[in-house]
């Protein structure tokens, strides 16, 4: 078992790692690190350990090697420190943000991460996108096409016989005349949960044939899968996050955490490679996350350590 003072040295580690990774580092912070490294063999080991840790963070492994080398050169490594912090931030950022910038760049409403936000449609049918979503609305004379390309929305659609309401989501649609639901994307899957009239949801892969729900009613599917079979939803329970909350109900913890992210203004990324861990069950406030990240860490003997306000990693 550690004692506090391990802990300590432990934390002192960690903050100079993160501090190093920033870029902005002064020169009189670098001789205090420095200072700090001499102080005790433990120092530089929790060090070591930390700065190993952080190399197992792909893409940031080939910047670490980077000061190896140059600490063969001694001091010499840390006048070379500013620019490696910089490497450093440069690979996190588009670790952290890469795939998503594409999405906003194709988007027409999007949401950030802190908040939900509500759209009225030209149609008059409302859109609430739930937290880190995106969509892309496309009507026409005969039809009113939205594309989810990323997270989760609620629309309320207003009737019109004569354009059919559409929602593209993976390789799926769902299509309504005058109805109420939600669809939403995580962990490669789609689900779609109706809490008023009827939804049809089909494959644009052509695998397999389409899913007639009703209220009460919902589905999910993966790219290049079949559709599965609609099984009962709680719409207060679909629609949680309206709420500031989100459950889960015998999920992988993997799919939880990718869930997570959406509500968490960078990465979570679970260590531990291949190692199984039980379904997550439980309702998290939104409110504090920061809690319900640690709690979910703690039922799974992981710690969470919050490395920047971008990157939260289980360990």
């Amino acid at each position: 078992m550690r004692n506090s003072d391990e802990d300590t040295i432990s934390e002192q580690a960690q903050y100079w790692v993160v501090r190093l990774a920033s870029g902005d580092a002064s020169a009189e912070e670098l001789a205090a690190f420095e200072t700090w490294l001499a102080r005790s063999d433990a120092h530089a080991r929790a060090f070591a350990d930390e700065r190993t840790f952080w190399r197992r963070l792909s893409p940031l492994g080939a910047t670490f090697e980077r000061l190896d080398r140059d600490a063969k050169a001694g001091r010499s490594r840390w006048r070379h420190a500013g620019i490696a912090a910089l490497a450093i931030a440069a690979c996190l950022l588009a670790y952290v943000s890469g795939p998503s910038f594409v999405t906003w760049v194709q988007a027409d409403y999007v949401s950030g991460f802190d908040r939900v936000v509500a759209v009225s449609l030209p149609d008059g049918s409302r859109v609430t996108l739930n937290r880190d979503s995106a969509i892309r609305v496309d009507f026409k004379a005969a039809a009113r096409n939205v594309t989810l390309l990323r997270g989760e929305i609620y629309v309320e659609v207003e009737p019109d016989a004569a354009r059919p309401f559409r929602v593209a989501a993976g390789q799926g649609v769902s299509e309504a005349v005058r109805t109420a639901y939600a669809v939403g994307q995580a962990g490669g899957r789609t689900q779609v949960a109706v809490t008023e009239g009827r939804v049809a949801v089909t494959s644009t892969a052509g695998r397999g044939a389409g899913v007639s729900l009703v209220a009460g009613q919902g589905v999910r599917y993966a790219d290049g899968r079949f559709l599965g079979a609609a099984f009962a939803v709680n719409g207060d329970d679909a629609l949680a996050w309206r709420q500031d909350r989100i459950l889960f109900v015998d999920r992988p913890l993997r799919d939880a955490l990718s869930e997570l992210e959406r509500y968490h203004r960078g990465r979570i990324v679970l260590l531990g490679g291949s190692r199984a861990y039980r379904p997550v069950s439980g309702v998290i406030d939104l409110q504090k996350l920061e809690d319900g990240i640690a709690a979910l860490a703690a039922t799974h003997g992981l710690t969470a350590v919050h490395l920047t306000p971008y990157l939260t990693v289980l360990r």
